[in-house]
């Protein structure tokens, strides 16, 4: 099962806590005119 999530790009206080439970970048994606990392997990 994969998972994913996007996380505003200026948040890396939750960038850090994703990546501390197992997500890894999965680049960056554009929504609305707004960055955010894309992030997945296995």
């Amino acid at each position: 099962v994969k998972w994913s999530l996007n996380c505003d790009i200026n948040n890396e206080a939750a960038l850090k806590l994703y990546k501390k439970v197992g997500f890894i970048s999965d680049g960056q994606i554009e929504l609305y005119k707004h960055m955010y990392h894309h992030l997945i997990v296995k």
